[in-house]
C-alpha cells in the first residue's frame, strides 16, 4: 500500500478468461450474483450479462 491506496494491477483478459474470471465469481458467490447469456456477437461470441445484488434480492 502506498499512501493509504492498494496498488492495483491492471491485465488485458482476453474473452474466455473474462468469461471463466465471471463464472468463477459467480459459483463462489451465487446468493449474490447472476450470469445471463443476451446474445452473440457478428463473430459468434457469446455476451455475457454480470449482475450483482446487494440488498435483499434487489439487483443493482
Amino acid at each position: 500500500m502506498v499512501g493509504g491506496a492498494m496498488s492495483l494491477t491492471y491485465v488485458h483478459h482476453n474473452n474466455a478468461a473474462m468469461a471463466a474470471y465471471l463464472r468463477e465469481v459467480h459459483n463462489n458467490y451465487p446468493d449474490i450474483t447472476k450470469l445471463y447469456s443476451i446474445g452473440k456477437t457478428v463473430k459468434g461470441r457469446v455476451f455475457i450479462l454480470f449482475r450483482e445484488a446487494r440488498c435483499h434480492g434487489m439487483l443493482i
